[in-house]
Order: C-alpha cells, then structure tokens, then sequence
C-alpha cells in the first residue's frame, strides 16, 4: 500500500487531494476524501488522546514548497517489527548514492535518522531511527506521511514531513454509514 509522487508540485491547495482507503471498527469503509474537506475536519475534530509535549499535533499541515516530495499510505511493517521504510525508487535518483545523516522536521521538532543509499536496488531510511519518529508521531497503519525533500547533498539530507491521519473522521461517524457496497463518497 504505497503511493509515490515525485517531482516538483507549485500549488497554493495543501498538499492536493488524497484518494484513501479508511478503516473503522472492523467494518471497511471506502471513500474520498478531497485534503481540503479532511483538513477542515481535522480542525474541528476533537481528539479524544491527548497530544503529549513529546509529539507533534496534526494542526501542523503547511503547503508544500514546490521541492521534490514523496508519500505514503503506511501499512503494517512501516509502523511494527520490523519498522521498515524503503524510499520509492522514482524519488532515489535525486538522492546521494551512499549512507548519509537524515533529519526530518516535523513542527518544531526534528529526528536524526540515516539515509543508507548505498544498496544495489533497496535505497532506505534506517529501522532503529526510523522506529523513533513513528514511536514519536503516533504512527499507525493508515496514516499518510509526505516527505519534502528540502535540502539534499552528497553529504546529508533533511526531509520535512507531514502527517495525514487515516482516521475517519468523528464529526462523520454519526453521520454516514459506509461499506464496500455503499461507499461514502464527500465532495
């Protein structure tokens, strides 16, 4: 369950629309969802888990630049044992050859990971480090992560990632009643 997207994006939406695919309570529930509509709610939802000092709040959505960025939808061994995250190849041509410091910035706080680039065909992000930042951030499967790649060298890179939460929201749970068969579709 993966989706790339690379190159450069000049846009004033945040971060385009997003055609997901949204869990809850055992019971699937397939809809899209344009961003803009899900950001809306993510600003009137109320969390019912407090957001700890320790990790960023999902308020923290900002445009993207116009650099180069790459998503994903996360699934089961991004965010358990293993914690594996592997770069999508399209995105490893703008990114150096060998093992180099990674920081991603989230907010106000960042992470020291390594990028390890030097692999024949698998160009990825390190499991020890990588499994703090989801540690951190809260990170489930269904969450989506876009990482901006704001600077990149030879040297070290720094990423600034977003996190979208795959929850459905909860201002529509009273609301709407999804299947398969009968999908939830918000314009």
């Amino acid at each position: 369950m993966r989706s790339t997207s690379t190159g450069t994006k000049t846009s004033n939406t945040i971060l385009g629309g997003l055609t997901r695919w949204w869990a809850h309570s055992h019971t699937a529930i397939f809809c899209i969802l344009p961003l803009s509509f899900r950001l809306r709610m993510m600003k009137e939802e109320q969390t019912s888990e407090p957001v700890s000092e320790k990790t960023c709040s999902d308020d923290e959505i900002e445009p993207l630049t116009g650099k180069p960025f790459f998503d994903f939808v996360l699934c089961k061994s991004h965010v358990f044992p293993s914690y594996h995250i592997a770069v999508p190849s399209e995105s490893t041509r703008l990114l150096p050859t060998k093992s180099v410091p990674l920081t991603f910035t989230r907010g106000k706080r960042s992470w020291k990971l390594t990028y390890m680039g030097n692999g024949a065909h698998l160009k990825r992000i390190d499991s020890s480090s990588w499994k703090e930042f989801v540690i951190d951030n809260r990170l489930k499967v269904g969450d989506a992560c876009v990482f901006e790649i704001m600077e990149r060298s030879d040297t070290s890179l720094k990423f600034k990632v977003q996190v979208l939460r795959g929850d459905f929201p909860s201002v529509l749970l009273d609301r709407e009643h999804g299947s398969s068969n009968n999908p939830v579709v918000i314009e």
